[in-house]
């Protein structure tokens, strides 16, 4: 090969270094996970634990809403928040949903963190016991 050739593509290996992230030097990516089972501590409160990932340093809030059916009548619904001082790793938030009421049986819980820039949601059926 050609010392020409062999520069040009010196060149581009370390151009391509340069934006090509390292996947164990970048932080930690913005999720969050709906846990399978909420706790009901009274009619009026539901606590909804939430696995939340962000990177260290940055400051994370957190949204739930649960709505329940029931059996006459519309739909029991209720929101509640959450906020964490990231750490980079996984950590569990444990939110107070209120106002119900609620009781022992399944809902659909829907979550968003909003940390930075980045905005990310879970959607799931939990067991509300």
């Amino acid at each position: 090969m050609s010392t020409r050739f062999m520069a040009f593509l010196a060149v581009c290996a370390g151009a391509l270094a340069l934006v090509v992230p390292s996947a164990s030097g970048g932080p930690a990516a913005t999720t969050v996970q709906i846990q399978k089972n909420a706790t009901l501590v009274s009619p009026t409160q539901v606590v909804v634990p939430l696995v939340v990932q962000c990177p260290a340093g940055e400051f994370a809030f957190q949204s739930v809403f649960l709505d329940q059916p029931q059996a006459v009548g519309p739909n029991t619904a209720g929101s509640g928040s959450g906020f964490l001082v990231c750490d980079g790793t996984h950590q569990t938030v444990n939110v107070t949903v209120c106002c119900g009421p609620f009781f022992a049986g399944d809902a659909f819980a829907s979550a968003r963190s909003f940390e930075g820039v980045d905005l990310v949601f879970d959607t799931r059926v939990v067991t509300v016991g």
